[in-house]
């Protein structure tokens, strides 16, 4: 699979790439991850959302 450079995907996304680079020195940890995702499963059971955030793979 061929990767997409980081400054185009920022580009296209209208991303600052700033926020990318320190998510990469510091990635969310899995329990924060996890905590998040919770969060969001209640949302969509309670019908505040309809949207369900994806659990990171290991």
């Amino acid at each position: 699979m061929d990767e997409v450079p980081v400054t185009v995907t920022c580009r296209v996304l209208k991303l600052a790439r700033q926020p990318y680079h320190r998510w990469l020195d510091k990635p969310v940890a899995d329990a924060v991850l996890e905590e998040a995702c919770r969060a969001n499963a209640l949302s969509v059971f309670n019908g505040t959302t309809d949207r369900v955030t994806p659990v990171r793979s290991r």
